[in-house]
């Protein structure tokens, strides 16, 4: 009868099932994409069968969207009421975003899977959290306007889920204070005065623009289907639609792109080149590692304020890319941030060369993300702002 007990015992669930289920899900969908993992990989993960799997979860998008629930509701809980001390909150989040590196991922580039009514829920409660963060700025520094608090507010969650778009990697304790100091300075930064209206809310830049079209025609394919792929996903993007888009029937688009993919791959390319350049012309006409740092972070900027789209795509569309190619597109990455790297430990003798690429990543979060968000845009001072937020995170003299 012991025995029986015993066994009855072993295969009784655990009591925390569920956040094994939905912290594999997370790991899963960051590092892999949504769209390459299935319910059978999360459940072979966590240790289960797919039908145990399937009676916490109805599906794998429900499952996403769970995933994105937990985060949130720890992110709203860690904010708690009107009093709570900005330095003990950054100190809490920054925690929380080294142990959950998956939770700006989740929300930036893998959202667009759930439903519209979803979406919106969780845009409205990203919001909310944003307003929480603006609020205890304010409180810590009376003097900010709102609109400027509330770009700090989404400052600081750019800085939080940084760790999700990249591998680097420290010692706990050491990635928390490093991360703890980069909120703290993009709280304390210094804002180019702005007298712009209160914030309105709006997501990624969607690009509903009428702009005017190259005469190449391989070239306004290009175009549209950046802004397609941009809006929509890639894998929610056809052919045919980027060819009616462009006002070239579908069978011509084959004229000038062997198929969906390769467009991808040209935009992405082009992304990085364009980057490069501004970067060899930082080197070239900088006299110090000083100037051709800060002229690398204003191409870095101007950049991402003029193709916000394709930055998104830089951002969100990697996975959709087959691996040998996506390792060429990471290789080139990297080496453009060890670059950064390298002039910023010229200036910063205090830093390992992790410590130095930790930061880097976090300034190229913080160009990422704030030049994506449509109310921010309208901010006519933002390049100004994000050259300010990102010398303070480097922390290296303007």
């Amino acid at each position: 009868m012991a025995i029986d007990d015993t066994i009855h015992q072993s295969r009784r669930r655990p009591k925390d099932r569920k956040q094994q289920i939905v912290a594999a899900a997370a790991r899963q969908f960051r590092e892999l994409g949504y769209g390459n993992v299935s319910m059978a990989d999360i459940a072979d993960d966590v240790g289960i069968t797919a039908g145990a799997l399937y009676r916490h979860f109805r599906s794998k998008q429900d499952l996403l969207l769970g995933a994105m629930w937990t985060t949130f509701e720890q992110f709203e809980g860690a904010l708690g009421g009107t009093d709570v001390d900005l330095d003990d909150l950054l100190d809490t989040l920054a925690t929380f975003s080294v142990e959950e590196r998956a939770i700006g991922v989740l929300w930036q580039r893998e959202a667009r899977n759930l439903t519209e009514d979803d979406r919106q829920r969780l845009r409205r409660a990203l919001r909310g959290i944003s307003a929480g963060l603006a609020a205890a700025i304010t409180r810590a520094r009376p003097d900010v306007t709102p609109a400027d608090a509330d770009l700090l507010g989404w400052a600081v969650l750019s800085v939080l889920a940084s760790p999700g778009y990249h591998a680097v990697d420290l010692k706990p304790d050491r990635f928390v204070a490093m991360l703890d100091q980069a909120t703290r300075a993009v709280c304390a930064a210094g804002l180019t005065s702005t007298k712009s209206a209160a914030p309105a809310d709006g997501p990624v830049a969607d690009g509903d623009r009428s702009p005017l079209h190259p005469v190449s025609r391989r070239e306004t394919l290009l175009s549209v289907a950046i802004r397609l792929f941009s809006h929509n996903g890639f894998q929610s993007v056809g052919i045919s639609e980027i060819g009616a888009a462009a006002s070239i029937t579908g069978a011509s688009v084959y004229h000038y792109f062997p198929n969906k993919l390769d467009i991808l791959l040209v935009a992405l390319n082009r992304a990085q080149e364009t980057l490069w350049l501004g970067l060899h012309y930082a080197l070239e006409s900088a006299g110090s590692p000083s100037r051709a740092l800060q002229s690398a972070l204003r191409s870095y900027i101007e950049f991402g304020v003029r193709h916000p789209q394709l930055l998104n795509l830089m951002v969100t569309e990697l996975l959709s890319v087959p691996e040998e190619e996506r390792h060429a597109l990471q290789r080139k990455q990297h080496a453009y941030m060890l670059e950064w790297a390298s002039l910023l430990r010229e200036q910063r003798k205090d830093l390992t060369a992790r410590e130095a690429d930790l930061l880097v990543q976090i300034a190229f979060a913080l160009v990422n993300d704030l030049t994506r968000i449509n109310h921010l845009h309208g901010r006519p001072t933002l390049p100004d702002d994000l050259a300010a937020l990102c010398l303070g995170v480097l922390n290296v003299p303007a």
